[in-house]
């Protein structure tokens, strides 16, 4: 979760020079010391961040390309990055070029520790649950 962490912010810190950060606060304004609704997005963050979008991108996307590209380093981290673009796509709707920018480093690092873990899903699922539940929680005490 650390690295997924600083990752984004290292990227969040380089693409914000050059690109706006998506007001986010139409749809986490709500979280600022509301704990119901600040627990209701944890646990979305958890089911669909945390464990569907892993068991997803990661589990299956990433395997797929693998298998579709050439054995060996070269495969592994073209699938690692195609894998990261898509993740880092699915978050325009809501989070513009910028999103997918910074999404895409953090699906490239997630990918990453997919294969380092050996293809255990479950570090990248805690991470990422994790990563989710600290982004929550600092908006449910920081409105800015």
């Amino acid at each position: 979760m650390i690295a997924w962490r600083a990752a984004a912010a290292g990227a969040a810190a380089l693409v914000g020079q050059y690109l706006p950060s998506p007001d986010t606060s139409a749809r986490f304004g709500d979280l600022t010391g509301n704990l119901p609704a600040t627990l209701w997005w944890i646990a979305i963050g958890w089911l669909i961040g945390g464990f569907a979008e892993e068991m997803i991108f990661r589990g299956f996307v990433l395997n797929r390309l693998e298998a579709l590209l050439p054995q060996g380093v070269r495969g592994s981290v073209t699938a690692v990055i195609l894998q990261a673009i898509l993740f880092g796509a699915v978050h325009v709707y809501n989070r513009g070029l910028f999103g997918l920018l910074i999404l895409g480093v953090v699906g490239a690092v997630l990918g990453t520790f997919y294969l380092v873990f050996r293809r255990n899903l479950w570090p990248v699922i805690l991470a990422h649950g994790l990563g989710n539940t600290l982004g929550f929680v600092v908006r449910y005490f920081d409105p800015g």
